[in-house]
Parts: structure tokens; sequence; C-alpha cells
């Protein structure tokens, strides 16, 4: 009879135990479902510029993400994390970093330069536009610029 019992509570604390890690399963795989896999939008400040020159972005700031993410830059241009040297090859970034990018602007009027900054599954585009005849070296043309959301 003894024998028996013990039998019995062994199954119940292999059933227990075989619940809570069916519990704690599902607590982690909620967890990693809520983790956040695109950063808040990032926008830049499109340029207008008088001829070839380098020409360097607003700072932008990489928010709500739980975990380092790819970031990768496309099209002409550079990127800096946190003011570190400028670089085209992937990394990774963090909650919190600032990116700036870079690139040089063309000589012919009305031409554009472009770069993509792409980190996770979200990407902003910043833009040159070459004209002759500004007054001032460079205008920042945010307003025009609409963000995607």
């Amino acid at each position: 009879m003894h024998l028996v019992y013990f039998t019995r509570n062994l199954i119940v604390i292999v059933l227990l135990g075989s619940l809570a890690t069916h519990v704690n399963a599902s607590i982690q795989k909620e967890s990693i479902l809520e983790k956040s896999t695109s950063p808040k939008q990032f926008c830049f400040n499109d340029t207008l510029t008088k001829g070839k020159k380098l020409i360097v972005s607003n700072k932008v700031l990489i928010q709500d993400i739980d975990e380092p993410m790819p970031i990768e830059i496309k099209g002409r241009g550079e990127y800096s994390i946190n003011g570190r040297d400028m670089k085209r090859e992937s990394a990774m970034v963090k909650n919190g970093d600032s990116v700036q990018v870079r690139h040089y602007s063309l000589e012919a009027d009305g031409a554009k330069v472009s770069t993509v900054l792409v980190v996770g599954d979200t990407y902003d585009v910043f833009t040159t536009t070459t004209q002759k005849e500004l007054q001032q070296e460079s205008i920042d043309i945010s307003s025009s610029h609409s963000c995607r959301s």
C-alpha cells in the first residue's frame, strides 16, 4: 500500500512538473511576442544645397526596441552610431542610440542624392537636392518631407 501511495505522489509530481513547464513555456512565448521588432519611425530632414559637397543629416534617435537590431545603409552614403566613425557595413543598433547619415551632393542643378537607413523593418530616406541659385550654402527643408508612419 505504501508503494501505491508513493507511486500516486510521483504521478502527481510529474503532472505538476509538466504543467509548470507548459505554463513557463506559455509565459516565455507571450514575452517573445510582446517584444518590439521595429523601432519607432525616425525622420531625416531633407536638404537643398548649392553644389557638390558633403552633407550630414540631422541625428535620429532609435527608440522602442527591446533588443539590438540590424542597421544598414542603402544607396549612396554612410552612417554613424552615437558619433562614432562613419561606415557602410551592416551593424547592430540598440534602443537609445543616435544615428546620422551623410552623402555627397551632386554638382548638376536639380540633381538628387538619396541615402536610405534601415533599422529592422523601419526606414527613412535622406535626400539632398542641388539648386545652383540658392543664396545660402544649404537649407534644411524638413517641413516638406513627409515621414513614413
